[in-house]
């Protein structure tokens, strides 16, 4: 009726696509020669149910949504067969020289299951919104081959990871004069990340065990005003503050001390000058970016007694970094036929030793 809408939403989706793209050349004439070619292939089951209710004043909305996923993605590691890494004409491998036996084989197959639960509920007008969201990820992966680059010989793996969140939220919208309006948005969020993985060596050795149990809790806000100078021109500007949640490096050898990477945050602030009229609409703006805690991809030695042991991991830094700049839109109507649009833009960025 006009004040009770429901919208649902029902996707089943499957992709069975080869995967075959690597060669030795550089696929210089667009041939591959992998003697087990892979797979890259998902098959989906989802929906989503959004009902809203709407008074003259208010409105309350409510959206669940979920999914499954199967997932298979698998590649001929070396990228060749046996014949064409024996062929005097390429790479005349001799199997005898290298004690390499057996056929060169280097296949990796991951098959991965995912399933996603989501609510949210909100509360809002015209001037304000409160809302709650929650989500819930489990997801299972297994894993055989050349693992992790071949680094510590692993062969087999398989993880389990669980994600957890909650937050609120609110926003507001304020009017304070005709000339200059507020507009205010708060956001808190809790992560629960668990964590287990288990590898297995060539000789089905056991590799370490990996185990998180880990909670992220983050806020985020932004503020922003709007100016209005004359009917053809206003001044916005706004602040805030964002974030991206932690985790957990899955390679076994990690150390303890490098396991868990934390959240980062940007600091934001941006200031813009737009001007509009019937024919012709300008914007000069200017942005600062401030990277706190960033997060970082580095190798390092993990075992003080072993100078082979560097593994690639992430983790944050404790300098910072910064992205700035400037930007100048135009958008111009010289007849009723003839429309100009032109944009420039210059970005600077920065990031301390670390």
């Amino acid at each position: 009726n006009h004040k009770l809408s429901i919208n649902n939403t029902l996707i089943l989706s499957e992709m069975n696509n080869g995967y075959d793209v690597w060669a030795p050349d550089n696929n210089k004439d667009y041939e591959t020669f992998t003697d087990q070619p892979g797979e890259d292939s998902q098959k989906t089951n989802a929906f989503s149910s959004k009902v809203e209710y709407r008074e003259d004043k208010w409105s309350l909305v409510g959206i669940v949504s979920g999914s499954l996923s199967n997932l298979i993605h698998s590649y001929d590691g070396d990228w060749g067969n046996n014949a064409f890494w024996e062929d005097p004409s390429t790479y005349n491998f001799d199997s005898y020289y290298y004690g390499y036996y057996a056929p060169y084989q280097y296949f990796d197959e991951t098959t991965r299951i995912k399933n996603n639960t989501s609510s949210e509920l909100r509360f809002y007008n015209e001037k304000f919104s409160i809302g709650a969201y929650f989500k819930k990820l489990e997801e299972k992966d297994d894993a055989e081959g050349y693992l992790f680059g071949g680094e510590g010989n692993v062969a087999r793996a398989s993880s389990d990871y669980n994600i957890d969140i909650k937050a609120v939220y609110a926003h507001l919208n304020s009017d304070l004069n005709d000339k200059m309006s507020l507009s205010n948005s708060l956001r808190y969020e809790i992560n629960d990340v668990n964590y287990i993985g288990e590898s297995f060596g060539y000789s089905n050795d056991t590799i370490p065990t990996v185990r998180s149990n880990e909670e992220f809790k983050l806020n985020g806000f932004k503020s922003s005003v709007a100016y209005k100078i004359s009917p053809d021109l206003k001044l916005f500007a706004h602040a805030s503050y964002g974030y991206k949640t932690g985790g957990v490096n899955q390679q076994p050898y990690v150390s303890s001390q490098n396991r868990i990477y934390n959240p980062e945050y940007l600091g934001n602030f941006e200031i813009s000058l737009k001007h509009s009229t019937d024919k012709i609409f300008t914007n000069i703006s200017y942005f600062y970016s401030d990277r706190i805690d960033q997060q970082i991809s580095i190798s390092a030695q993990q075992n003080i007694n072993d100078p082979n042991s560097f593994y690639y991991f992430t983790t944050n830094s404790e300098n910072r970094g910064f992205s700035r700049g400037a930007e100048f839109d135009l958008n111009a109507r010289i007849s009723k036929k003839l429309f100009l649009k032109t944009s420039f833009a210059y970005l600077d960025t920065w990031t301390s030793k670390f």
